[in-house]
């Protein structure tokens, strides 16, 4: 295997929706080689699903297209953002390219057929949960493919593992929309409401299905998009990370709550397994939720600390440098079956 990688170009898309230090495109920032970003291209910071967001898509579809051409190896990291047809013209104007994608969804996410045609173009496939990367290989048995999980910036200056012991209230902090069950969101609350007066549940980023169903019950505090300060500090004086899910990948919210040592309770997911500390516990009914729930509400002030800092030092797992490091060596593997 050659000890140095091919200079790779990447390829990244990155969402208004994440905070500045969240998203798969932070990946960028510790791979070696040339970077391009949607959101350098004409309209880069359209609405997404606007008119102009699509023109941006295929703007930077075609900036890929060029510049790859005398790359030795491209690395596309939301590889569902781009067309099939891309893949094959590549490898036309370029037959020595390595390609190598990251893909977010489970196949079948358009078409199982459309799916597998496009998986079939990259001579490396990155997975980002354990289940995903294994569904690949069954339907490509002839491709490599790795896991390799989805990481998190943990240097934030304003972590303080204190905080919650200082708070009167028992908040408890449920984020994002996608693949949120609500159901149970709301069998949760439904539970909850009779016995325990001291819980808060605030609900970031919810979505339009979020704020329809528990904009107005009392019991939730619903909050618009928050600064990165704003969202950090309420992750910082909660005491629990709420994630009733249907479907689990990588999950920035469950990464964010790592980084500053808020403790999860989760919906037992195997793509929540994957990015799960020796804190996170699970659930697979709203009883079981709010059981877990109980349980850290009856927690010493000095064993939240101890739970807080522990969920922070085992999530350093999901560093990205750890995580480039791994990225890095497909790249040289690719570079040694090519020599």
């Amino acid at each position: 295997m050659t000890s140095t990688p091919p200079e790779p170009l990447i390829a990244s898309h990155i969402y208004p929706h994440h905070s500045p230090t969240s998203g798969y495109g932070q990946l960028c920032g510790y791979l070696p080689g040339r970077k391009l970003l949607s959101t350098d291209e004409l309209f880069g910071n359209a609405g997404e699903g606007s008119l102009r967001w699509r023109i941006n898509q295929r703007l930077f579809d075609l900036r890929i297209l060029r510049e790859s051409r005398h790359a030795k190896l491209l690395h596309v990291l939301y590889a569902e953002n781009h067309p099939s047809p891309l893949f094959p013209v590549i490898r036309r104007l370029n037959p020595a390219i390595k390609l190598v994608g990251t893909f977010h969804l489970p196949l079948g996410y358009r078409s199982m057929k459309k799916s597998l045609a496009m998986l079939d173009h990259f001579d490396g496939i990155v997975a980002l949960t354990a289940a995903h990367a294994e569904e690949i290989r069954r339907a490509l048995p002839g491709k490599k493919v790795w896991f390799i999980p989805h990481g998190r910036t943990f240097d934030r200056a304003h972590v303080d593992p204190d905080v919650s012991a200082r708070n009167p209230f028992f908040d408890i902090v449920t984020v994002g929309s996608n693949y949120r069950d609500w159901m149970c969101y709301g069998q949760i609350l439904k539970l909850a409401r009779p016995h325990f007066p001291r819980w808060r549940f605030h609900l970031v980023g919810g979505g339009e299905r979020g704020v329809y169903w528990f904009g107005k019950d009392p019991d939730v505090i619903t909050h618009p998009r928050l600064t990165e300060e704003e969202y950090f500090n309420l992750l910082n004086s909660a005491r629990a990370l709420l994630l009733p899910l249907k479907f689990a990948s990588a999950n920035n919210a469950l990464l964010e709550a790592h980084s500053v040592g808020l403790p999860a309770v989760c919906t037992d997911l195997p793509g929540v397994r994957d990015y799960s500390v020796g804190t996170t516990r699970f659930f697979t009914d709203a009883a079981g939720a709010v059981s877990q729930l109980e349980q850290l509400a009856a927690l010493e002030d000095a064993s939240t600390s101890v739970l807080r800092t522990r969920t922070r030092e085992e999530g350093r797992r999901f560093e990205w440098p750890r995580v480039a490091g791994e990225v890095i060596n497909i790249y040289r593997e690719l570079a040694a079956a090519g020599d």
